[in-house]
Parts: C-alpha cells; structure tokens; sequence
C-alpha cells in the first residue's frame, strides 16, 4: 500500500479545517448568536460542532457558555487519550503503578497476597536451552506482548504460539520458531526477544479434549468494570465483547472475528474487581483464563494493545471511567488507605 506523502500544503489544509471549526464555534456560542436562542438551536447547530471538537478547538470562554448551557464536548474526556499520556508520562520518570505489576514474579507475589488463583509456576528464570522439556505446560518470554513468544505444550507433538495460532508438531520445530524471535534481524524481526523465559502450568478449558482456556480480559477501573473481551484461538482466533451486564456489545475492534462466546459470570466480576481495587491506579486490564475448575489469573497489561481502534462510544465510556476512578483513588488516599499488598509484592517506593 501507497504511503501518501505529508506536504506542506496538506499540512496546512489540517491547520485551516482546524482553525475554521474553532472560528465557527466561537461564532455559533458567541455572546451574540446566544441571546435567546432555543434549545433546538443549541441541539441542532452548535452540539454536532461540539461533537467534533478536541481541546485545540475550545477557548475558555466559549467553554464556559458549553457549561452554563449543558453542552457536551464528547473527545473532551478520551481512554486514547489518557493511553497516549500514559506512555509520555513513563519518559518523565514519574510514578506509574500499573507498570510495577507487568512483571511476572512482581504480579504473583500481588496475587498470592491477595488469594487470588494463578497459574502454579516455579517462578525461576530460563535461558532456552536451559528450559525444562515437560509437558503440558507453558513456556513463555518473560519480556513480550502481544502472546507473542508464549507457547502452550499440550505435549512435545502438540506445540502452539499462542499469537498466531501456528502449531509445531516437534520440539525442534518449536526450537527453531523460539530462535528466529530471539534473533535480529533489521527488516524482519528488529526487536528480538530477550533469552529469558518462564515456565508455569497450562489451563485448560476441557482436559479430555485437550482444549485451551479461552481469555477473559477485563478492562477494570479501581473495581469498576466496563468491558470484557472474552476470546479463543482454535481452530482460528474469535473475539466477543460484553458489558458490565454480560451484553455482548460492538466496541470498533475485532468486527471480522465476532462470535457468540459464553460471557462472564457474577463471581468473575468479584474477583477481578477485588484485584482492580487493590491496584492504586485508575486503570488496568485485567486478564484471565477460564479454566474448566474457575477463572485463573492470566496477566496484567497496564496499555492494551490496539487501544486507538476502539470507536467514538467505548473511548468515551472508559474515558469516564478513568476519571472516576481518579476520584475514587483519591478519596481513598485522603481517608488513610495504604495499598498494603500491592506496595509488599512490588516493592515499588523502595526503587
């Protein structure tokens, strides 16, 4: 596919249309055009403007006619947006939680605190050639995202990158793929894998048949549970999203690969919202694997992957959840809460 090319003139065609939805909302919430409009003016020309809006297009004095009037401005309050923050503030050096939690014995000493199921690992690092040949089990890339580098042993002639799905019929075969993520290469592979792996138990979903458990991924604000992606990767990956209420609703992400799925149970969502809650950070996705004995932890990812395709209804929904959790957290904190598991198991003020 063709990389248009960015120009001046393009450029600039983007500062104008910008400029010109500024100029045109000042006009429409001007002092002026207010003075005794209706509410279906309001409703009918000035809110479709807003509804368009980002902050460069908002002056403070037109945004507070948007207040006294009960206007919206939607891109306002953005989940893209707070992601976006998250990853400029890490380069500041400032405090954030989550990233404590995104290594593996950091995240298993939280979760024994909290008695809360995971899978049974020696917690030991490997180097590959190093690795324990037993099955069933997972191994897996301590440093990844993605899946990728995680392979299930359902036994040495049933091999899966959990990523792609692709199925190795011998140790070998697996070697070999394990290898080529390890090893650089400029154009193909330019962010190797570091050789350092772990080994835990594989969770199974239906131990006769030999069938994986599929992933539940909560998106979780301080207890408060908006969205789970429930998803399965045989025979081919499928992706179903359900509200809070167990809803399967669309969410922008994953539209070709819908299937009905089973949805969430009520004690999943008390579980993983007891462990959102002890994390001091609005946000974490929470991810776990339903097992055919109950739902087991699975990871911690503190900015989900493809994030920015979310459409413009769940960028807002989990917008305001965050900022609802910000509140929550800080009233939490001025009544002497002092996230005693989480500060134990990572030792994150001590660093």
């Amino acid at each position: 596919m063709a990389i248009k090319k960015v120009t001046a003139s393009t450029l600039a065609v983007s500062e104008s249309a910008d400029a010109l939805l500024k100029s045109t909302i000042n006009s429409k919430l001007s002092p002026r055009a207010l003075r005794g409009v209706s509410s279906g003016y309001l409703r009918d020309e000035v809110q479709p403007l807003l509804d368009q809006a980002g902050p460069q297009h908002v002056t403070h004095n037109v945004l507070r006619r948007i207040e006294r009037r009960g206007l919206r401005v939607p891109k306002g309050i953005s989940f893209r947006a707070k992601m976006l923050e998250m990853s400029e503030a890490r380069k500041l050096g400032v405090l954030r939680p989550t990233w404590a939690l995104d290594q593996k014995n950091s995240a298993y000493a939280f979760l024994d605190g909290l008695g809360v199921r995971r899978p049974q690992s020696d917690t030991q690092t490997y180097s590959f050639d190093a690795l324990p040949r037993e099955t069933p089990g997972v191994i897996k890339a301590t440093k990844s995202t993605g899946a990728r580098g995680c392979y299930l042993l359902f036994s040495e002639s049933r091999i899966v990158h959990v990523r792609d799905n692709e199925t190795f019929s011998s140790w070998e075969d697996f070697e070999n793929h394990a290898r080529a993520l390890m090893a650089r290469d400029d154009t193909t592979n330019p962010n190797p894998l570091p050789d350092r792996w772990m080994v835990e138990e594989l969770v199974l979903e239906d131990a006769s048949a030999g069938t994986a458990a599929r992933n539940l991924k909560f998106y979780a604000f301080y207890g408060e549970i908006l969205l789970m992606q429930e998803s399965r990767r045989e025979p081919d990956l499928e992706v179903a999203f359900w509200t809070a209420d167990n809803q399967p609703t669309r969410t922008g992400r994953y539209e070709d690969l819908v299937f009905d799925g089973i949805g969430v149970t009520s004690e999943h969502l008390e579980t993983v919202s007891a462990i959102s809650r002890a994390i001091p950070h609005p946000f974490m996705r929470i991810d776990m694997l339903n097992g055919q004995d109950g739902i087991v932890f699975g990871e911690f990812t503190p900015r989900p992957g493809n994030f920015d395709e979310f459409n413009d209804h769940w960028d807002r929904v989990l917008g305001e959840a965050w900022v609802r959790a910000e509140s929550r957290i800080l009233a939490d904190l001025l009544h002497g809460r002092t996230f005693g598991p989480y500060l134990e198991s990572t030792r994150l003020l001590e660093k």
